[in-house]
Parts: C-alpha cells; sequence; structure tokens
C-alpha cells in the first residue's frame, strides 16, 4: 500500500504541474523539426528500418529520413530558425551535429536552404548540405540544392556557398565558390571543386520554386526573415523530443517481495549520461540508500553502481537496460544484476523534474542469493541539460 500511495502521489504531482500535457507538446532541442507539409503525404525512415508517418510538429532526430512522394513538400525549421524546404520526391537525411555544424544529406531531389547568418566571422561553415557528388558548406545564404544521383546541381539566390568534392576538400577551404546568382550546373565528384559555374536568373527561378511550393511564402513566412511567420511558430509548439540531462538526480521507491513479505525503502541515485546521439546513449548509475532485510530484521547501507543502454522508443518514452554490481552490506555478499528502466519524459516547463521511472532489478546469483530475485521500483528523475 505504500508503494501504491507513493505512486499515486508523484503522478498526481505530474498531473497538478500539467507535465502529462506537456508531453504532448514537449520541445524541439536541439534538432530540425517538421514545421509543415504541403499537398501529398511524407514518411519518415528511422536508423533502424521503422516508418511512421510525417506529421507537423515531428522533431527529426540524428539518422532519420523525410521522404516526401511526387506531390509533397516540406517545410523543416532548426533552432536557430533556419529552414530547409524540401520539394516533391525529395529524400533528406538529418545527421549528427558536431563541434556545432548541422549536417544534412539529399538522397535525391532538391531541397531549397534559407540559412540564418553567423554573427561570429571565424567559423567558415555552420552547415552541412551533401549528397554522394558533392558537399555544400554554408555560413548564411538562401540556395537550391537538386540531385538526380548522378549530378549535383546547386543555384544561390542569395550569399556565397562553398562547394567540394569531399568534406576534406572543403575543411582545407579548396571549394567552389558560388555566390548569388551563379549555378554550379551538374557537378559530380570527378569535377569538384571545378565544376561548370554559369549565371542564372533568380527571378524566374523563384517562379519555378514557386511550382514546386519551395518558397517561404507557400507557408505564410518572411522570405528574408528566418522567425517570422506564425504557422512555423505555432508548429514548433506542438513538438515533442525525448531530451534529458547529463546528469541526473533519481528519488525513487523500491518494493520487493521475499518469504518474509513486502519490503519498501527509498533511494537517491546519480545518473551521469553520456549521450551519443539522440536515439542512442550511454548513462551510468550510482546509488546509495538504507534497505531492511534479514530475521529479525535490520537495516543496512545498500550500494549499486552500474552502466547501461538507453534507447528512445517513441518521441517521449525511452527505455534503459545495463548490468550492475551491488552490495547489501553485512547481509549479504556483493553480487551482480540486471536492470530495465522505462522512462517518461517532462517538458522543460517541469524544471528540474525531468521524468516518471519504471524500473526492475533482477538478480541472478546462482544460488549465493535466491531471495528476492526482483526489486521494482518508480521514481522521478531530477536534472538540467
Amino acid at each position: 500500500m505504500k508503494a501504491i500511495r507513493f505512486f499515486a502521489i508523484m503522478t498526481s504531482l505530474f498531473v497538478s504541474q500539467g507535465l502529462l500535457s506537456d508531453m504532448a507538446h514537449g520541445w524541439a532541442g536541439d534538432r530540425p523539426v517538421l514545421s509543415a507539409l504541403v499537398k501529398g503525404k511524407a514518411k519518415i525512415i528511422g536508423w533502424n528500418g521503422y516508418v511512421q508517418p510525417a506529421e507537423p510538429g515531428r522533431v527529426l532526430e540524428v539518422g532519420e529520413i523525410i521522404e516526401t512522394d511526387e506531390t509533397a513538400s516540406a517545410l523543416l525549421t532548426y533552432p536557430d530558425g533556419s529552414r530547409a524546404l524540401l520539394g516533391p520526391g525529395t529524400k533528406f537525411e538529418v545527421k549528427a551535429k558536431i563541434d556545432g555544424v548541422e549536417t544534412n544529406e539529399l538522397s535525391k531531389g532538391s531541397v531549397r536552404g534559407i540559412i540564418r547568418k553567423l554573427d561570429r566571422k571565424a567559423v567558415r561553415h555552420h552547415y552541412l548540405f551533401k549528397n554522394r557528388a558533392a558537399v555544400m558548406g554554408v555560413r548564411g545564404t538562401d540556395f537550391v540544392m537538386s540531385f538526380d544521383g548522378v549530378n549535383s546541381d546547386t543555384r544561390v539566390l542569395e550569399g556565397l556557398v562553398e562547394v567540394a568534392g569531399d568534406e576534406g576538400t572543403l575543411a582545407k577551404g579548396a571549394g567552389a565558390p558560388v555566390k548569388g546568382g551563379e549555378w554550379l550546373a551538374n557537378a559530380t565528384s570527378a569535377n569538384l571543386p571545378i565544376g561548370a559555374v554559369r549565371n542564372f536568373d533568380p527571378n524566374s527561378y523563384e517562379r519555378e520554386l514557386d511550382g514546386k511550393r519551395m518558397t517561404p511564402e507557400t507557408y505564410g513566412l518572411d522570405p528574408r526573415n528566418p522567425f517570422a511567420g506564425e504557422p512555423e511558430s505555432d508548429s514548433e509548439t506542438r513538438i515533442q523530443e525525448t531530451h534529458f540531462s547529463r546528469f541526473r538526480i533519481g528519488a525513487s521507491y523500491i518494493f520487493q517481495r521475499n518469504t518474509l513479505g513486502w519490503d519498501y525503502t527509498g533511494q537517491l541515485s546519480w545518473n551521469p549520461q553520456v549521450r551519443l546521439m539522440n536515439r542512442l546513449g550511454l548513462v551510468g548509475y550510482l546509488a546509495g540508500f538504507p534497505l531492511r532485510l534479514g530475521a529479525p530484521r535490520q537495516w543496512v547501507l545498500c550500494t549499486r553502481v552500474g552502466l547501461g543502454g538507453r534507447v528512445s522508443l517513441t518521441r517521449g518514452l525511452v527505455a534503459e537496460a545495463g548490468i550492475g554490481h551491488e552490495s547489501w552490506g553485512q547481509y549479504t555478499n556483493a553480487g551482480p544484476f540486471f536492470f530495465a528502466h522505462l522512462i517518461l519524459g517532462a517538458s522543460p516547463r517541469s524544471a528540474p523534474i525531468r521524468g516518471l521511472v519504471l524500473g526492475m532489478s533482477f538478480y541472478d546469483r546462482k544460488g549465493a542469493v535466491p531471495d528476492p530475485t526482483a526489486v521494482y521500483h518508480v521514481g522521478i528523475e531530477f536534472g538540467s541539460n
């Protein structure tokens, strides 16, 4: 009954602060968002092969691909307000952000990037757009990249980009500069960075983009201001992503059953997390708490350390699993255990609360500790990003 009361109290805390409703809204974190979809359909293809329908408000996590059909166009919004407008028949992958550089890959189709300009002049570029034939570095530009599977075309409506055959050449500053009103046509990795740069008429090309619904005006946005436009802002309030802090404190209530009945106790744990990417990560686990064991019953200090992995099951639910080592004081010898957790994430407005945790630890000590074999706990996590 004590465990049930504890669970009820924590659940009411989440509800009273609007946390559970906030999970339907969430936040974008550091990833792009599908802000709008015009006509047709699009789908999200995950890093492990899952397929989901693409819906406005969806955060594109690292390794996910958005693919539009031959009639659909899509608007992606990045945290700094930059935009990527995907044309019909486009396949576009979000890659990891490394050292502040957003990286994206175009497998087919076309993408228009309206990228916010950085104030820091020392940075060569803070966005990369690439395909199998070319890679482009962007600082603050309005451009269109198209790829047919062999050739890469780049047109710059405003600003300046650098295009090269590979990232190493681009990093050395040896790419081909393409400025506003210029078109690097039919580029392949073989002829870059030289390419064939020629001029084009931006005004007539804008009309072509309008037919493909690849203009900001299609979505009711200002064509030059990356922060303008109500549809984009409204969509971002619906975003959610599983985004936990690097260092977390857990407060849990443990309940276990053995031959003497049920035992209950509280637990505080420190759980540092190492984020490898948005969907995958490593999590450390260090805890100490009193536990009432033995016959006659006595209090002992329980300590545990563990290491596991975590994966996002959905945009609000994370699973953790791993192995650890635990000692129950003088009551029993130390030994290994396996743990599994489900964590329901909370929104930033709930800070410092970060999630609701349901967990289980399983002991297999080959007869050394036959009782208990499983311990259950429910708790909340605290932390800051």
